[in-house]
C-alpha cells in the first residue's frame, strides 16, 4: 500500500496565497484600537492609533517575500528611479510624523505608508501571477457588491466587529446619504468607511473583470461578462462620482491602447461587448433610480451643494496650513487636528477635514519635498504607462489592466483623500502601482 500524499504548500504558494487574500479582503476593517482620536471632545478617526488586521498579512506576505529572495532583490528594485521615489516617500512620512503635535498617531500613519511600500517592493520582487490577482480583485469586488447592494436594498447597514462594519442608516445623522424629494437614499459602504471608498474597489474591480475577460479570451469569458452587471450595480450603489470618474478614465486608457495604439490588440474583442453590458446595467438601473441617480449627478439639493461648497473650503484650509508650514508639513495624518489646533474660524468638529485632493494633503502633511518625491514616483509610474502605448505584448503580462486601474486611482485622487489619509488607501495605491511596475519588467525582459 502506498502512502498518502502529503499536502504542502511550496514557499512560493503560500506567497501567492497570502497576496491573494490581502487582495480579496483588503476591503476588511478589522483592527485593535489603542487610542483613538479626538477633536473638540468628539471621537474622530485622525489621530487614531490602531493596527489593522489586514496590515499584518501585509507585513508576513512582504517578509516571506524578502525572506525567500533575499536582498538581492530588493536592491534591484531600489535601483530602479520609482524604487528610489517610493523608498523617499516611506521616509519622508515617518519624518514628518516628529513633526506631528501627536506624534503617536503621527508614527501610526507613517507606518501604513511604510508597509504599503514594502508591499510595493515584494510585489516587484514577487511578480505574482496576474490570473490570480485579477480573479482576487474580482472576487474581493463580487463580495464588497454582496454587502453594499444588501445595504443599499435595505437602506441599512449592520455593525460587525469582524468586519469592522459600523452601522448605519437612511435616517441617521451623519450618514452618507442622497436627499431627494422622495426621502433620503443611503449609500452603499460595503465593509468600508465611505461609499467613495467602496465605490473605487468596486470600479477597480469592474476594471480588472474586463482584464479577465481579456486575460481568459479564446470564447472562455463568457462567465466573466456575467459579472459585469453585478459589479457595475455596486459601482452605482455607492453613488460615487469620483468612483465613477475614476472608472470612465481607466476605460479610456483601454480603449486608447487597444484601438489608439497596437499595444493591446487583445482587448478588441472584449471592450466593445463590456461597453455595451456596463451601459444596458446602467440605463436599467436609472429607470429604478432615477432620483437619487439625477441628484448626484447634477449635484443638486441641499446636501450636494453643501459637499460642494466643505470641498472648495477645503482648499482653503489646506493653503492656509501650507503657508505656516511648506516644507516640513504638519506631520501626516494631522491636518484635521492641526486645522483644529490653528484655525481662525470656530466650527463644528465635523468640518475639520482633510483636503480631498491627495497632491494637496501631501504637501500639507509632509511638506514641499515630500510632494515633490511623492509626485516624483507618480511620475515614473506614469512613464510605465506612455511606454506600453508602443510596445505591442500578450494581454498575460497584466499591463493594460494595472495601468487602468492606477489610472483611475490618480482619477479619484484628485477629489479624496483616502487613498493617502487612510490604511486601505495606501494598500490599494502601492499594490496597484507594485502590480504595474512588476508587469512592466516582466514585458520588458519578453521584448
Amino acid at each position: 500500500m502506498t502512502a498518502k500524499k502529503k499536502f504542502r504548500f511550496s514557499r512560493r504558494e503560500l506567497i501567492s496565497l497570502l497576496f491573494t487574500v490581502l487582495i480579496a479582503f483588503a476591503p476588511s476593517g478589522t483592527r485593535y484600537i489603542l487610542k483613538t482620536g479626538s477633536i473638540l471632545g468628539h471621537a474622530v478617526e485622525p489621530g487614531t492609533v490602531s493596527v489593522f488586521g489586514m496590515q499584518l498579512v501585509a507585513i508576513a506576505f512582504a517578509a516571506l517575500v524578502f525572506a525567500t529572495y533575499g536582498m538581492k532583490g530588493l536592491i534591484e528594485a531600489l535601483q530602479r528611479p520609482a524604487g528610489v521615489s517610493a523608498a523617499c516617500v516611506a521616509v519622508f512620512a515617518l519624518l514628518s510624523s516628529f513633526q506631528a503635535q501627536d506624534a503617536l498617531a503621527g508614527l501610526t500613519s507613517a507606518s501604513f505608508v511604510a508597509t504599503g511600500v514594502a508591499v510595493f517592493f515584494a510585489i516587484v520582487i514577487f511578480r505574482p501571477d496576474p490570473r490570480e490577482v485579477l480573479t482576487g480583485f474580482v472576487g474581493g469586488a463580487v463580495f464588497q457588491v454582496g454587502l453594499g447592494g444588501w445595504q443599499f436594498f435595505t437602506q441599512s447597514a449592520f455593525a460587525s466587529k469582524w468586519l469592522g462594519m459600523a452601522m448605519h442608516s437612511a435616517d441617521q445623522l451623519g450618514a452618507f446619504v442622497i436627499e431627494t424629494e422622495t426621502g433620503r437614499w443611503l449609500r452603499a459602504y460595503g465593509s468600508l468607511s465611505h461609499p467613495n471608498v467602496f465605490g473605487l474597489y468596486v470600479g477597480l474591480g469592474l476594471l480588472m473583470c474586463i482584464g479577465l475577460a481579456a486575460y481568459r479570451g479564446h470564447g472562455r469569458h463568457t462567465r466573466f461578462y456575467a459579472l459585469m452587471p453585478i459589479i457595475t450595480a455596486g459601482l452605482l450603489f455607492s453613488f460615487s462620482r469620483s468612483a465613477i470618474l475614476a472608472v470612465a478614465a481607466g476605460v479610456i486608457w483601454m480603449v486608447v491602447s487597444a484601438f489608439g495604439s497596437e499595444a493591446a490588440p487583445d482587448y478588441r474583442r472584449v471592450l466593445v461587448p463590456s461597453f455595451i453590458i456596463i451601459s444596458v446595467t446602467v440605463a436599467a438601473l436609472s429607470l429604478f433610480y432615477r432620483d437619487p441617480l439625477i441628484t448626484r449627478a447634477t449635484a443638486s439639493g441641499r446636501l450636494e451643494a453643501q459637499s460642494i461648497s466643505q470641498r472648495g473650503s477645503q482648499f482653503s484650509d489646506a493653503a492656509a496650513l501650507w503657508a505656516n508650514h511648506p516644507f516640513t508639513g504638519v506631520g501626516i495624518g494631522q491636518m484635521p487636528l492641526a486645522l483644529a489646533r490653528e484655525s481662525a474660524t470656530e466650527r463644528n468638529w465635523w468640518q475639520y477635514d482633510y483636503v480631498h485632493n491627495v497632491p494637496a494633503l501631501v504637501a500639507v502633511e509632509t511638506g514641499l519635498i515630500g510632494l515633490i518625491v511623492w509626485l516624483g514616483f507618480v511620475v515614473t509610474t506614469l512613464m510605465i504607462v506612455r511606454d506600453r502605448l508602443v510596445h505591442e505584448t500578450s494581454v498575460s503580462s497584466g499591463v493594460t489592466v494595472y495601468a487602468a486601474a492606477f489610472i483611475a486611482m490618480l482619477m479619484a485622487a484628485m477629489f479624496d483623500h483616502f487613498l493617502w489619509s487612510s490604511w486601505f488607501g495606501q494598500l490599494l495605491f502601492w499594490a496597484v502601482a507594485g502590480l504595474l511596475h512588476a508587469a512592466y519588467i516582466n514585458l520588458r525582459k519578453a521584448r
